[in-house]
């Protein structure tokens, strides 16, 4: 075994234990809460669509985050969503005829005419 991964090793229970102490500030949160929320950080490192959501959830615990902004946590599905609306909206136009602009903008001039 390297040092580095003995290194590693001992920091990991070292990390968990001062999460544990740290979040049991929080009145409104079990132990038991946070442990599994601690736990669930270091088992779903690798995972990054699972370990988001572990996080949202235990946000969602916490009532003094109702208060902040957490948009950003959602910004990847949000723009997900929008490509596949955008996708969609191609799609439906493609489908029938004539909606579709038969010259793309970019070859016409700034007031509409055709360029020659």
């Amino acid at each position: 075994v390297s040092t580095q991964s003995t290194w590693a090793m001992e920091n990991v229970p070292f990390v968990q234990n001062y999460l544990l102490t740290l979040f049991c500030n929080f009145p409104n949160l079990s132990r038991r809460q946070i442990e599994i929320f601690i736990k669930g950080l270091f088992e779903l490192k690798d995972d990054a669509q699972m370990f988001r959501s572990h996080v949202r959830d235990f946000l969602i615990q916490l009532k003094e985050f109702a208060s902040q902004d957490n948009t950003d946590l959602y910004d990847d599905e949000r723009e997900a969503e929008l490509q596949r609306k955008k996708e969609m909206t191609v799609r439906r136009h493609l489908a029938v005829p004539g909606l579709q602009q038969p010259v793309p903008p970019n070859a016409r001039d700034v007031d509409g005419e055709m360029m020659d």
